[in-house]
């Protein structure tokens, strides 16, 4: 997605804005950018030949002052392709703007080579060019080398939705949720909303189905969005059944957890009142972990849709 502060950046600079991605040349490199709930991009395909041209591109991207001047949540570094994440907040965009200038000046240094030179073999493009869209960013590469790379990821990206098992993959989406909703459920028990508590169920739940080798595909996003809408009711039903269990016991009561379940299902099905309370409880704790799993729920649907890993030809 391309917003009005990207846009407009892009026609001071003449790029184009094809595929929700606006990209073109600026002081001899090729640079996509793009945004989301967020977060902003940047993307620069460069090529840095040498470990110590990449470890000086690691660096100044990972200095704590940068870091914080220019709203930077994270980067990766590649032989071709530099990518930037930034915090997207008011003024934002005059950041990403002032490092640009910053970052090229870091590139002229480091020795990269630019737009005049294919992403991929690293030899000049002598005008032969061919732009083209992969993961958001947009490389120059010969014809050859972009027929031959994107068939080779193709096959990879095949081979790989071949392996592990979406059922496998979903009990360990599951599992892992159960333990991602252990702190949620303890928050909850004291009458606390952590935001970012969500965050960490879908971690673990992501984390659990690829422990368990679940299948590359679509699925595993659902099976974390499911995986994590039955954890946070399991949690908010938790953390109620526990509090009804530490009443009784502080009043001497002697009782034993099928009790405190039979009492919990029984309270629902019998006063409206208290179903009413706690839907509204399971509702507020789904938006919050919403808010907390959109960005990890967004990159796995993102890294697992057809468009992924290969080529999209932009000079058609």
């Amino acid at each position: 997605m391309v917003g009005s502060g990207i846009k407009k950046y892009a026609n001071e600079k003449g790029w184009q804005i094809k595929e929700g991605i606006a990209f073109g040349v600026y002081r001899g490199y090729m640079m996509s950018m793009e945004e989301g709930n967020g977060w902003k991009s940047l993307s620069v395909t460069a090529r840095l030949e040498s470990d110590a041209a990449m470890q000086s591109a690691y660096e100044l991207l990972n200095d704590k002052d940068i870091k914080k001047d220019y709203r930077i949540n994270n980067s990766t570094v590649s032989q071709s392709a530099v990518t930037i994440i930034f915090l997207d907040n008011p003024g934002t965009m005059k950041r990403i703007v002032e490092f640009i200038e910053r970052f090229c000046d870091g590139l002229d240094s480091f020795g990269a080579k630019g737009v005049e030179y294919c992403s991929s073999c690293g030899l000049e493009l002598n005008g032969a060019g061919v732009p083209a869209l992969m993961n958001g960013a947009v490389y120059m590469l010969h014809e050859g080398c972009l027929n031959r790379d994107d068939e080779q990821m193709n096959y990879a990206k095949e081979e790989k939705q071949k392996q592990g098992s979406v059922a496998s993959g979903t009990i360990g989406a599951f599992l892992g949720a159960i333990v991602g909703s252990i702190p949620w459920a303890v928050a909850s028990y004291f009458g606390w909303f952590v935001g970012w508590f969500g965050f960490i169920i879908g971690i673990a739940s992501k984390k659990g189905y690829e422990l368990f080798k679940g299948k590359e595909t679509k699925a595993k996003g659902v099976a974390i969005i499911v995986s994590t809408i039955l954890c946070v009711i399991l949690a908010e039903s938790v953390a109620i059944m526990v509090g009804v269990g530490v009443a009784w016991w502080e009043q001497g009561e002697v009782f034993s957890i099928l009790d405190v379940v039979l009492t919990y299902i029984y309270a629902l099905v019998d006063n409206s009142e208290i179903l009413t309370s706690v839907l509204a409880d399971i509702a507020l704790g789904l938006v919050f972990a919403a808010l907390g799993t959109w960005s990890t729920i967004s990159e796995i649907f993102r890294a697992t849709s057809k468009k992924a890993d290969r080529f999209i030809r932009l000079d058609k």
